[in-house]
């Protein structure tokens, strides 16, 4: 049994590890800490993480990019930030620093052949 083959299995089964990993998440952290820090916190200081790190991902998408492009191939930028984010989470979990960048050559090789 291949991805290829049962994409709507491998679908349900990615669902089910996320909201277990969501559940267990819930259940160990300290909701009254985690609020008494937030409510402490610069309201526009806590504003501009999300912008930062949105920001931040972004230009790492375009030099994915251009790096692409100096190969050849074209992607949108939509694709090159899906693919950082997703080399990013592959670098959180291998150890080594060229695993993040061996799943997004993998991704973009599945999408363009």
């Amino acid at each position: 049994m291949t991805a290829r083959r049962h994409p709507a299995l491998l679908r349900v089964i990615k669902v089910l590890v996320s909201v277990s990993l969501l559940v267990l998440l819930a259940r160990v952290v300290d909701w009254g800490a985690a609020a008494d820090v937030v409510r402490a916190a610069d309201p526009a200081l806590l504003a501009a993480v999300p912008a930062l790190w949105l920001g931040s991902n972004v230009i790492a998408a375009l030099r994915w990019r251009f790096v692409l492009a100096a190969c050849g191939t074209r992607y949108s930028l939509l694709r090159c930030y899906l693919a950082y984010l997703t080399g990013s989470l592959y670098s959180l979990l291998l150890p080594g620093a060229v695993g993040g960048d061996a799943a997004r050559a993998a991704l973009v090789v599945s999408d363009t052949g």
